[in-house]
């Protein structure tokens, strides 16, 4: 015979061989997460409710951005999942907003979610607190939310398939409360 005689796979192999079809049979019925394929950004992710927002979307399947001020951002996707970045950014800074979302699109290919979480509740009474405390309170709490919707708007323009913007305010930050 012009190929060789016949052999038998060895047990090495034969276990291989005769579960195959049968693991196939168990993948074929996983069901896949609500959010495997998506690409979300949250901003301000390092702690409180934008970490658990970041934490409940990737036990759901996303892929995640971690938007933040704070240095911890780039720690914050260990903690996360293997399909996460930290990016730390200054979302009131010039430009800021639109690099991050970029910086996201050029990681993952895309924009699906925008979890505009990023605030902060500046207390004092609106009679004698400086006014550069309060335009540094709207700088964060009001434009830099429009920065980051008006870039997450243009991706979605640009990718065709539309995209989701999720606001978290809180009153607090505009309306701080007594004094």
């Amino acid at each position: 015979m012009a190929l060789g005689d016949f052999r038998p796979i060895g047990p090495d192999d034969l276990f291989d061989m005769e579960y195959w079809s049968l693991e196939q049979a168990k993948l074929s019925k996983a069901v896949p997460k609500r959010f495997a394929g998506h690409v979300i950004a949250v901003t301000g992710g390092t702690g409180g409710i934008g970490f658990a927002i970041a934490q409940a979307f990737a036990a759901q399947g996303a892929s995640n951005a971690i938007l933040d001020k704070d240095p911890r951002a780039d720690e914050v996707p260990a903690t996360i999942g293997p399909n996460a970045l930290g990016i730390v950014t200054d979302l009131t800074s010039a430009g800021g907003p639109q690099d991050a979302l970029r910086t996201v699109v050029a990681r993952f290919g895309g924009l699906d979610i925008l979890v505009s979480n990023a605030g902060n509740a500046i207390p004092g009474n609106i009679v004698t607190m400086d006014e550069e405390t309060i335009r540094a309170s709207f700088e964060l709490n009001v434009f830099a939310h429009l920065r980051l919707a008006r870039e997450a708007a243009r991706i979605f323009e640009q990718q065709g398939i539309g995209g989701q913007l999720l606001f978290n305010v809180s009153k607090q930050a505009v309306n701080p409360g007594r004094d």
